[in-house]
């Protein structure tokens, strides 16, 4: 039996995209009609189809969604037309500031190599940059992939897997669906096999999934039928355990991203990332309200998800609090875990119900903290910079006997303060009412 993932944790695609809602309240950043439209067939409509797909920071990064140039003449006119010179704009800004510029292309990074012909629209927008940098005698970029290990299915040691593994419980159940993905996208067999994607256990997985073994060629209608897996909004198909592990994967890979960006920035530089459509799509709304947020305290490079800090702060909260721990444990965990998708397993917010101490002895009342490695209590409350072992800490505060706690994942805590727009708290009702 193949239990749905329950993906506990997201990343910035998956949260940002008002879409079909996944078990579990995941959300997949393939929009029907909207990330995966094709460009439009003449240019009339391009430039209002790209500036959905295509974004700059606060810090000057660009970042472009670029439909694939498989030849038709739209799709190259599309792109020739609208991405390319948006995109030699944003170079030219970049470059008459002195920045050093970083390309961040998909899958690899690019060769600058002039006499290599460039095989994708990624690479073209690289290549792009290259000769501009020629042209104009400015420093020259640097070329990366946003696609790295920290993603890169196709390594076996990659943390990708890890993560997978955790939200489905099975990383056979990972490895099958992400090879069924991977089969629709242009992969053989033989590819997933060499790098132990697909083997005896995970092929087993495999059939379960898709009703069939693995082929030994994968002829268009298998490859139509897997797609209905991996998208299947296309046909108001119900979401299945392959799409939502399609949908975890590209949130990460989306995630990893913004990452490279920010480093980019945080070093002086700017970045020119080239996306599928579909994240730039995703990506846009969250990089326009970054923009537009006052006060941002990572002001050029945040590239957030949430829609401010102080939308949260002027909402009253639902009771009076004792102090501001739901609003100090929430911007702890935000500022572990929201750059650093290692600490995301690490870090745990606690609302419960505690015992008083002190003048307030004898009266329970709602507090808010942080957990992490499932040992140690973080508590920032009123100034406070308190670690406390987790045993002591819930021994201290009777909060194992009063059996009042709800927990949250950064991520849930993150949707729970935008749907009720206050630190908290959200769930907990405690005794005294306070």
């Amino acid at each position: 039996m193949i239990r749905t993932p329950s993906f506990d944790q997201p990343d910035l695609a998956a949260e940002i995209v008002d879409s079909t809602r996944f078990p579990h309240g995941w959300r997949t950043p393939y929009i029907k009609g909207k990330g995966t439209s094709p460009p439009p067939s003449d240019l009339s409509d391009a430039s209002d189809w790209f500036g959905e797909r295509v974004s700059m920071t606060e810090g000057g990064s660009y970042i472009a969604g670029v439909p694939s140039m498989d030849g038709t003449d739209d799709e190259f006119r599309t792109a020739a037309f609208v991405a390319i010179p948006s995109v030699t704009a944003a170079v030219s800004k970049a470059m008459g500031g002195g920045a050093k510029i970083t390309v961040l292309t998909e899958g690899t990074a690019f060769d600058p190599d002039p006499d290599v012909k460039p095989r994708d629209e990624s690479e073209l927008v690289a290549a792009t940059v290259a000769g501009a940098a020629r042209n104009t005698g400015a420093k020259t970029p640097s070329f990366d992939t946003w696609d790295d290990d920290p993603v890169n299915v196709y390594d076996p040691k990659s943390p990708v897997w890890d993560r997978l593994e955790e939200a489905t419980g099975d990383r056979d159940v990972a490895r099958a669906a992400i090879a069924v993905r991977m089969l629709v996208v242009g992969a053989t067999v033989s590819d997933l096999e060499e790098v132990g994607i697909l083997d005896d256990r995970s092929a087993l997985r495999f059939e379960e999934m898709t009703g069939r073994k693995v082929p030994n060629k994968v002829t268009d209608p298998i490859k139509a039928d897997l797609r209905r897996l991996v998208y299947p909004h296309e046909q108001d198909d119900e979401p299945t355990v392959v799409s939502a592990v399609s949908a975890l994967y590209d949130s990460m890979r989306a995630s990893n991203l913004l990452r490279k960006v920010h480093e980019a920035e945080r070093d002086g530089g700017v970045a020119i990332a080239v996306v599928p459509p579909w994240m730039g799509y995703a990506l846009n709304p969250v990089i326009a309200r970054q923009n537009a947020r006052e006060g941002n305290r990572h002001k050029q490079s945040s590239l957030d998800l949430e829609s401010g800090w102080g939308r949260l702060a002027a909402r009253k909260p639902s009771r009076k609090p004792l102090g501001d721990c739901y609003e100090a444990a929430f911007k702890f965990i935000m500022d572990a875990c929201q750059f650093a998708p290692e600490n995301e397993s690490r870090y745990t917010l606690v609302h419960a119900e505690v015992m008083g101490q002190g003048p307030l002895e004898g009266t329970t009342f709602g507090h808010a903290f942080v957990v992490k490695d499932r040992a140690v209590v973080v508590d920032r409350s009123n100034g406070r910079n308190l670690e406390m072992p987790a045993f002591l800490y819930y021994a201290i505060g009777q909060i194992s006997d009063i059996g009042n706690e709800h927990q949250y994942t950064w991520a849930e805590a993150l949707e729970k303060a935008l749907k009720y727009e206050t630190y908290g708290p959200w769930d907990l009702k405690t005794r005294s009412g306070l």
